[in-house]
């Protein structure tokens, strides 16, 4: 009997392994928002912080920081987006 063997790969059969492009998203937005909420925690933690204080007003300044802090956000969302697409251009070529 003979048994069938497949011949060996080369470098040029070789498959790409790569994670669909969703799950790397996901993966990397919660890898990222987790570090940034331990980070946040820490310096809370070293800092000895006891507590917020609280204002029902909302002034124009105040209002002006949040609308930079969520386009802070997108961008660094952007910036994560640009990333894995690079580094899954990079793998692929």
């Amino acid at each position: 009997m003979t048994t069938s063997r497949l011949p060996r790969p080369t470098q040029d059969d070789r498959e790409l392994w790569l994670w669909k492009v969703g799950r790397a998203l996901t993966v990397t937005f919660a890898a990222a928002v987790l570090i940034a909420g331990r980070i946040f925690y820490g310096l809370v933690y070293l800092l000895d912080f006891q507590e917020i204080a609280t204002t029902a007003k909302l002034d124009a300044k105040k209002l002006f920081d949040l609308v930079k802090l969520s386009f802070g956000v997108v961008a660094g969302a952007g910036a994560l987006v640009a990333l894995v697409v690079a580094y899954r251009r990079q793998r692929v070529d």
